[in-house]
């Protein structure tokens, strides 16, 4: 009964998300840039269901078996990204804008750069 339910749950949740709109497929994909307390961000982005963007993140640390990884949710309008990850003492918001092949961002005033890695 419970290998009856788990299959039928990610059936409907493989229904309920539709694909991305072909206009935001440039999202999609791994980014790489730094993160706020130093050391790289690694982000992860599929765009669903037209605009919505989900996605899991990553701050590899050098010497360590566990990295810090946080869960992804936002929006895609254009070439505005906003982004919301979600750690499990923290939540961070960050608002992107794409520029040529990056994806920029403000962030205590200085602008930081995202590129697309995969």
């Amino acid at each position: 009964m419970a290998c009856l339910l788990i299959t039928w749950q990610s059936a409907y949740a493989q229904e309920a998300e539709k694909a991305g709109d072909p206009e935001h497929h440039w999202l999609n994909g791994k980014w790489s840039g730094p993160a706020p307390l130093g050391g790289e961000l690694q982000l992860e982005l599929h765009v669903v269901n037209d605009n919505k963007v989900t996605g899991k993140s990553r701050i590899p640390m050098a010497g360590s078996k566990r990295s810090p990884s946080g869960s992804i949710q936002g929006t895609v309008d254009g070439d505005r990204v906003n982004l919301e990850i979600s750690y499990p003492k923290s939540t961070q918001n960050w608002r992107f804008l794409r520029k040529d092949q990056t994806l920029a961002a403000t962030r205590k005033g200085e602008e930081v750069v995202f590129k697309k890695v995969e």
